[in-house]
């Protein structure tokens, strides 16, 4: 979906550029196809908002790693981790905006770095987002060890995570849902709020202002997106049946209104496509506005070079209910005919490497009791061979493959 996307913003260069310098154009294009772009923005113009995904893929790099060193630590290891990397994050974020008001102070010239500029690339850069992305694997392997075992951790002074739990039986445990319902609902509607301030700030102070309010909050909200992903999952409490520890059915404590609208289907559907909605909404606005363009103009031209932000024809906000049925149209093609087979394929072949490490390990296991059998005799019993049950562990608390992860991680059992 990446390349699909990084192709169709090329086509869109070529297009709507009166003038396009051939150079630096294909030095974006490559840079974003070796998905550097993050680590040097000035190559970022051709990928646009396909950054992110770049990240991303380092991010992905990252997990194993990331992962492995996570297990051993404890609970406070990880929150103190968590909280050092949100302040480096922000850290960098004010270092970038004061270097840029040193330097615009100290040289008046045009290509001075402003402070917009400077939270913009603050905004797309692997220096500021990998220690977000290490940050989250921390916080998914708290709300992972809390949700799995069932039980609550009383840290007072340390973390605002473990407040709302305490050890009890049922009645203490529907309660610290509803303490978790009410926590996510509300930074729901605070961090709803934030997002409404953009078109506002835009309309009143311009869209430079709009950027660097956006940013500035993105960089010291992310706290409190991660209590607000962390407390939605924990408003969902669960408890083994009685009698069968390793199966979990399905258990709603307390009522929890955002994993309602967000479980809503036809969010769902929107959340299934999103990746292609993101990666393509651009290039098909633009063959749009082209096409508004060419009718209104007879040229289809919308900008000088890509550097131009500024276009020469724009299309009113009566077509936005035609353009975004067109973006969700098109991403709706895209998923079914590209991105899901694509999956299926993945996941498919990784069951595939799966069962051929199986098949070998069982091999050699025969081989192992062969020969333990002609050396000590008949009577004694071997090792039983692995088998598949033995490769994903119970059915329904260690299920292998994207789907049924999903299923476990959020909960939602059948």
């Amino acid at each position: 979906m990446y390349y699909l996307a990084l192709v169709f913003n090329l086509f869109c260069c070529f297009a709507t550029a009166e003038k396009l310098a051939l150079k630096p154009t294909l030095e974006s294009f490559w840079g974003c196809a070796l998905l550097v772009q993050s680590w040097f923005p000035a190559l970022i113009n051709v990928g646009g908002v396909l950054w992110q995904i770049a990240v991303f893929a380092f991010g992905y790099a990252l997990f194993p790693a990331v992962s492995r060193a996570a297990k051993p630590l404890g609970l406070r290891a990880l929150l103190c981790g968590m909280l050092s990397l949100y302040i480096f994050s922000a850290g960098y974020f004010i270092y970038l905006c004061v270097a840029a008001v040193d330097e615009s102070k100290s040289n008046e010239s045009s290509e001075a770095m402003n402070v917009t500029t400077a939270a913009w690339i603050w905004h797309v850069h692997c220096i500021a987002r990998l220690p977000q992305f290490v940050a989250g694997v921390c916080l998914g392997e708290v709300v992972e060890r809390l949700r799995i075992t069932g039980m609550t951790y009383e840290f007072n002074a340390v973390t605002a995570f473990t407040v709302f739990y305490s050890e009890g039986e049922d009645g203490g445990a529907s309660l610290a849902a509803r303490r978790w319902s009410l926590c996510a609902d509300w930074l729901s509607v605070f961090l709803l709020a934030t997002a409404l301030l953009s078109p506002l700030i835009r309309a009143y102070f311009g869209t430079s202002a709009r950027d660097m309010a956006s940013i500035g909050l993105e960089a010291f909200l992310l706290p409190l997106h991660a209590l607000w992903l962390a407390a939605i999952v924990f408003a969902y409490h669960r408890r083994p049946e009685q009698g069968d520890v390793g199966r979990w059915r399905r258990r709603p404590l307390g009522r929890c209104y955002t994993r309602e609208v967000l479980s809503w289907k036809p969010l769902v559907f929107l959340g299934d496509i999103s990746l292609a909605i993101y990666c393509l909404h651009i290039p098909v606005l633009f063959v749009y506005t082209m096409a508004v363009a060419y009718v209104a103009t007879g040229d289809w031209r919308l900008t000088t070079s890509i550097d131009d932000v500024d276009l020469r024809v724009r299309a009113s906000y009566i077509h936005m209910p035609l353009q975004w049925s067109l973006v969700l149209a098109v991403s709706f093609a895209a998923n079914k005919l590209f991105e899901q087979p694509l999956r299926k394929l993945i996941i498919s072949k990784s069951l595939c490497d799966t069962d051929g490490a199986l098949r070998r390990a069982n091999n050699t296991a025969a081989g192992r009791n062969g020969e333990e059998r002609e050396g000590k005799g008949e009577g004694q019993e071997s090792p039983p061979l692995l088998s598949k049950q033995t490769r994903v562990g119970d059915a329904d608390d260690r299920l292998f493959g994207a789907e049924s992860m999903s299923k476990r991680v959020y909960g939602t059992y059948d």
